[in-house]
């Protein structure tokens, strides 16, 4: 979902609930249903080293975009299990890696897993010219020049909205 919708500057909007609920197989899965959406999100793996992997969703042009922003939020069940989690960004993807009293920990370990455990993710993502435009490394442009007040305050804007998802309204 495009957020930002300024034609030289869009910010995809990436958002999922992901549940381990699949006891025996271990592998968590999107959970999207009447209470629960999904979107820009495709689908999930889980590499070599146990991390799960969130594949996003690609721009209008077929790009894969490097992660402007994200969070990683466990629900009760798991948080009251001494669990922790937090992703490393990749262009494309989103690697979650999980903790459990400190010690990483695979994504497929079976004390992860139980009918209503998830966390709750979200990711911007950004094509990397569109962030050189904003950081002022692209050449000047008259395109570029004008473009460049929209970043700002499509950025500002981006932070006011975390606050008000993640932080509860509260600044940082």
């Amino acid at each position: 979902m495009i957020i930002a919708a300024s034609p030289t500057l869009p910010i995809y909007r990436h958002r999922v609930c992901i549940r381990f609920d699949d006891v025996s197989g271990r592998m968590p899965r999107i959970h999207h249903n009447e209470s629960h959406i999904a979107v820009g999100v495709t689908h999930l793996s889980v590499d070599d080293s146990g991390q799960l992997v969130v594949h996003l969703q690609r721009d209008a042009e077929g790009r894969t975009l490097p992660i402007l922003s994200g969070w990683v939020h466990l629900d009760e069940t798991l948080a009251n299990g001494q669990w922790s989690a937090g992703f490393t960004s990749g262009v494309g993807q989103a690697n979650i890696r999980f903790y459990r009293n400190g010690t990483r920990a695979s994504c497929r370990n079976p004390a992860l897993y139980s009918q209503y455990a998830n966390i709750w993710c979200g990711w911007d993502t950004m094509a990397r010219g569109d962030l050189a435009e904003i950081a002022g490394q692209a050449p000047a442009t008259a395109q570029t020049t004008t473009a460049r007040p929209a970043a700002i305050e499509i950025l500002g804007s981006i932070v006011a909205q975390y606050a008000r998802e993640v932080r509860g309204g509260r600044p940082t």
